[in-house]
C-alpha cells in the first residue's frame, strides 16, 4: 500500500510547491509591468467616509493618503 502512495505523495507535493511559487512570480511580473509602462490603473469607490469621499469633486481621505504613500514608495525604487 505504502509503494501504491508514493507517486500520490510526490505529485501533491509537486503540486504544493508549484502553487506557492507561481503567485510570486505573477506579481514580481505585474510590478515589472507597471514600472515599464511607467502608470497604475486603481478603481475606488470614494462612498465610505473617513476611508475615502468626495470633497469639491476630489477623493480624499485615509485610503487616498495611504495610496499616495504607497505610490511615492514605488516611484522612489
Amino acid at each position: 500500500m505504502k509503494n501504491l502512495l508514493l507517486p500520490l505523495k510526490k505529485t501533491l507535493l509537486t503540486a504544493s510547491l508549484l502553487c506557492a511559487a507561481l503567485p510570486q512570480i505573477a506579481q514580481a511580473d505585474l510590478l515589472d509591468d507597471i514600472k515599464q509602462k511607467g502608470e497604475i490603473v486603481i478603481a475606488t469607490e470614494a462612498r465610505y467616509a473617513p476611508f475615502e469621499m468626495l470633497e469639491d469633486g476630489k477623493i480624499v481621505g485615509y485610503g487616498k493618503d495611504i495610496l499616495d504613500q504607497i505610490l511615492k514608495d514605488l516611484t522612489r525604487g
